[in-house]
């Protein structure tokens, strides 16, 4: 009856929305790939909590918290690159992760990691997902309709061009670490 149909409604509501949060970053990242724009003073605990707070809903519908501890030093970047690419590192791991589980946000003027409490990713698969349209062959795949897609491609597209990394530490049964290094 009516629960059921709430229930049904609320669970296409949090995918749209995260559909959304994931075409803006995956647009924002697309533009922030051709923009040669130089880099800006940001404040980075500001510049992860705008984006944590981009995706908290998301979260929110799997109960999963994301603890952030960030510098608060001013930092020169391309702050639109960053933050996109961050974006498409949270979703991923929100995606990724079990219910109930836990996010933290690592973030020094150097670095900033995303590490989830996720299914890990075996390493010969490490180098792939990074791949366009390539898509974890183990259980990812089977509990989320949706893979790593053009996500992690384009961001590292964008990132390296910009003079940055994307890398990957990852066990499986013990989460993964994506971490975006600002001094390749």
């Amino acid at each position: 009856g009516d629960a059921k149909a709430r229930e049904v409604l609320e669970k296409n509501i949090v995918e749209i929305e995260k559909l959304h949060s994931l075409s803006e970053a995956l647009l924002g990242l697309a533009k922030a790939d051709r923009m040669t724009g130089s880099s800006v003073s940001v404040r980075m605990d500001a510049l992860v909590d705008s984006v944590v707070e981009s995706l908290l809903h998301a979260a929110q519908a799997k109960k999963i918290s994301v603890h952030a501890d960030s510098t608060k030093t001013e930092v020169e970047l391309h702050a639109d690159v960053v933050r996109q690419v961050l974006s498409v590192l949270l979703d991923n791991a929100i995606k990724y992760s079990p219910v109930g589980s836990h996010i933290t946000i690592a973030a020094t003027p150097q670095q900033i990691s995303v590490t989830d409490e996720g299914i890990g990713i075996p390493s010969l698969e490490q180098t792939k997902i990074f791949e366009r349209f390539y898509r974890a062959d183990s259980a990812r795949t089977r509990t989320e309709a949706s893979g790593y897609g053009l996500g992690l491609a384009i961001a590292r597209t964008a990132a390296n061009r910009h003079g940055y990394e994307i890398v990957v530490a990852s066990e499986p049964g013990q989460g993964s670490t994506f971490t975006l290094d600002l001094h390749a």
